[in-house]
């Protein structure tokens, strides 16, 4: 009788975790970063290579977090949306893209080549938060760029800042803002870019 006990609580402990375990967790949702627009130039291809670099950042935004900040000196990370890839990489990769989309230069690469080049676009990515006000919630992209060149010389630096609202408070919203700010990253820098090497010539 014991025995038989014994083994009706083993076997309704096992069925209390299997019950347990089948449960539907929340998942993860995890975005990415992309540019639709496309660059129209005036200025000719330039008989020049240039190489793209994935931008630095500090230790914070060095990860796959989507953040926001509800007041003054906080931030936190939403739990359960993060991005597919750092947003670093993928910013590199987006430029890299549109820029030989474009035909500014005679080639562009990225990190992931080594090789000769005349020009090396560095980035630092300064902040990347959405910040939740009482009225709207803005997503903020603030970006440093550096062009060198092929000796690592530093010719020229600019710094591009963006606030897209939100139409909603919520981390689907932050993303598509953040995706509008770098569409918009594309013209200003592009334009910089082009009209600051053709100057080098």
């Amino acid at each position: 009788m014991k025995n038989t006990i014994k083994l009706l609580t083993i076997l309704a402990t096992l069925l209390l975790f299997s019950g347990c375990t089948s449960k539907t967790l929340p998942s993860t949702q995890k975005y990415t970063l992309e540019i639709t627009n496309n660059y129209n130039s005036n200025i000719k291809t330039q008989a020049f290579d240039i190489k793209i670099l994935e931008p630095s950042t500090s230790k914070l935004f060095n990860n796959t977090y989507i953040y926001y900040s509800e007041k003054a000196f906080t931030i936190h990370p939403y739990a359960l949306n993060k991005w597919s890839d750092y947003p670093t990489k993928m910013i590199e990769k987006q430029i890299a893209l549109k820029l030989d989309q474009a035909k500014l230069y005679r080639s562009t690469s990225t990190s992931m080549v080594n090789g000769k080049y005349d020009y090396i676009l560095q980035a630092e990515l300064l902040t990347m938060v959405q910040i939740i006000e009482a009225e709207q919630s803005k997503s903020v992209l603030s970006i440093k760029f550096y062009i060198l060149d092929k000796y690592n010389k530093n010719i020229a630096s600019k710094t591009f800042n963006y606030a897209v609202k939100n139409n909603h408070t919520n981390a689907y919203e932050a993303v598509k803002s953040y995706n509008k700010a770098l569409n918009l990253l594309l013209g200003d820098l592009f334009d910089w870019l082009s009209t600051t090497t053709a100057k080098q010539k």
